[in-house]
């Protein structure tokens, strides 16, 4: 019987599966050639994930190994500067660069700098006595000669790597971490090679932090006026998600250039934003076709509410209000400009000067939110009982995510017997419920 010789498609469909699952993954390699290549596509595709606090020292020992494999697809003439820094330069088994699709800026380059760190460590340790190493000082002095790696020629490099990854690149994250940032940022942002193809930006812009180049950790400040990512949407015709955290202090002016992405952008997000008088929320109403609008973490004071009150988003499916201090009525009128065209409410209560209050009301979502099929809110202060109306009004209501005090739980099976409730996580306090209402309650 002859043996069955899967397509190189169905194994990568199959290997897709696995994706969150590494270690599944890395026994993949082993079954012959075919898998193992799929399952390079798969692993490739963001491989500089690992970047976080718990994994620092991890990241630190396989970056210098991605950036190798990477500097493979350098072109002739950075290779052969490279090469004065006496480095080898092998042939690769696959096309690895040409599978990463999804890349933050600052990882990539602090990915060089660890490798140049970690190489020149070595070097040194090589050329001193056993003996003396002892006495090396913990101070590292910066390098001399014809070894020295020039800041230079590390953003040469990193500019060279993200043209050659840009063809597949989907998703760019940027960030102002970066040593001596403004103009290696700048240069990304002008590049229309490099994000031609992007369709999700996510911009953090007000962060600092140490990065390691040279040996040295270095703590710079954000240049004058911050990063000013708006070149980024100029041009844009294909950025179909646009998330912005932290405070850019050109947000007004990335604000006033949504009328631009009108035609194409449906998913905004804003992280970590105090807004104030002068920040309008007005040009959203020119995003036709926004489907989706997030608040997280934000600040967003009363005056706001009269820059919202032309905005008509009848395209908008999805608004969700996390951990943000805003006026109840700001969210109000979003609602009442949508059309009915809301579907999704996720809120985990609306926090004010005084308390937290319950949002969205059962009076609003009934008239203006005909459409409702799911809502997530918190109801510590309400009386779960009053919940019935919200299926009585949204006749097309399916699901409910309800974060409920403990004292209130009875209550809740009592008013909803004829509905599977799940509890999804207790926290001793309070209790979330996934709540699915029969299938009565959204037909029409």
């Amino acid at each position: 019987m002859s043996s069955l010789r899967l397509s190189f498609d169905l194994v990568a469909e199959t290997v897709s599966h696995l994706s969150n699952d590494r270690q599944t993954l890395h026994s993949c390699f082993l079954v012959n050639r075919l898998w193992c290549e799929a399952t390079v596509a798969i692993l490739w595709s963001k491989p500089f994930e690992l970047i976080g606090p718990s994994v620092t020292r991890k990241w630190k020992k396989h970056a210098p190994i991605l950036i190798e494999v990477c500097f493979m697809f350098l072109g002739d003439h950075m290779k052969k500067q490279l090469n004065l820094q006496r480095m080898r330069h092998a042939k690769s088994t696959f096309p690895y660069i040409g599978y990463i699709s999804q890349v933050n800026l600052y990882d990539i380059l602090r990915a060089i700098g660890y490798w140049y760190e970690c190489r020149r460590t070595n070097s040194s340790e090589q050329s001193k006595p056993r003996s003396l190493s002892f006495k090396r000082s913990k101070k590292v002095s910066k390098p001399s000669g014809h070894d020295e790696f020039t800041v230079d020629l590390i953003d040469k490099t990193f500019l060279e790597l993200i043209e050659l990854v840009s063809p597949n690149l989907h998703t760019l994250t940027i960030e102002s971490e970066l040593s001596h940032s403004g103009g290696l940022l700048r240069q990304c942002m002008t590049r229309d090679k490099i994000l031609r193809h992007i369709n999700t930006l996510t911009a953090r812009v007000n962060k600092v932090c140490g990065l390691i180049i040279e040996g040295r950790k270095q703590r710079l400040s954000p240049p004058t006026g911050g990063i000013d990512v708006s070149p980024l949407l100029m041009g844009q015709n294909r950025l179909q998600k646009l998330k912005i955290q932290g405070y850019p202090t050109r947000l007004g002016i990335i604000l006033s250039m949504l009328p631009t992405l009108a035609h194409c952008i449906s998913n905004i997000s804003f992280c970590s934003i105090n807004f104030n008088e002068r920040l309008s929320l007005s040009d959203l109403a020119a995003c036709s076709n926004l489907q989706k609008l997030c608040f997280k973490r934000c600040s967003v004071p009363d005056q706001v509410k009269s820059t919202l009150s032309n905005a008509r988003m009848t395209s908008l499916r999805t608004l969700k209000v996390i951990g943000t201090s805003i006026d109840i009525g700001i969210l109000d009128t979003i609602i009442k400009n949508t059309n009915g065209s809301i579907e999704k409410i996720v809120s985990d209560g609306v926090e004010s000067e005084f308390s937290q209050r319950f949002w969205p009301s059962v009076g609003l979502v009934s008239q203006y939110c005909p459409n409702i099929r799911y809502i997530q809110m918190k109801i510590y202060n309400v009386d779960a009982g009053d919940l019935n109306l919200f299926r009585i009004s949204c006749k097309k209501l399916c699901v409910m995510t309800l974060y409920v005090g403990s004292w209130q739980r009875s209550t809740l099976f009592y008013e909803f017997s004829d509905c599977k409730i799940t509890c999804i996580k207790d926290e001793g306090t309070a209790i979330i419920y996934q709540v699915q209402l029969p299938f009565r309650s959204y037909v029409s």
